[in-house]
């Protein structure tokens, strides 16, 4: 066959990613210790991009091989101040990552998490209520949220309506 026939040996890389499921936060909401959470976005928050300049050190090598993300300067300290004072943690990300490989990355950081929520803009199989599920079950075990951004801090108290800004 000419070119692009189907008698080549073409060889396809896949990555096999373990998106949270609703089974899993089940699992860390029964785990979980506190009643206040922490949640930040880990693509605006957690991870920083190369050449911003306020960076945690690469990890050393060979683990600077296996995770190239590296988080910003602060991150470790912030995350075991807020463990310190009886936040969980959680992280969200809508990019597809092995929630394992944020786990252990994370913990080659020193930045204890709780959660670790991956594929938020999955919402389900089609015509699931999956994602208003879940937050009807983080709203009843957490207190008081406390969700970080780029851009704002939003604190919120379950029972109320409002917001803090």
């Amino acid at each position: 066959m000419g070119r692009g026939g189907a008698d080549r040996d073409e060889k396809l890389r896949i990555k096999i990613v373990d998106l949270t499921q609703e089974e899993d936060i089940r699992k860390m909401l029964g785990s979980a210790r506190s009643d206040k959470r922490i949640s930040l976005d880990l693509d605006e928050v957690v991870f920083g991009k190369e050449g911003d300049g306020y960076l945690e050190k690469a990890l050393p090598f060979p683990l600077n091989r296996i995770y190239k993300e590296r988080v910003r300067l602060g991150i470790p300290a912030l995350f075991n101040a807020l463990k310190d004072a009886g936040y969980d943690i959680w992280i969200y990300t809508a990019r597809y990552y092995s929630a394992d490989y944020l786990k252990f990355c994370l913990r080659h950081y020193h930045a204890p998490v709780t959660g670790i929520v991956t594929g938020t803009a999955r919402k389900g199989p089609p015509g699931s209520d999956t994602m208003k599920e879940l937050e009807k079950r983080m709203n009843a075990k957490y207190d008081k949220t406390v969700h970080i951004d780029n851009e704002s801090v939003i604190v919120t108290t379950h029972g109320s309506r409002d917001f803090e800004e």
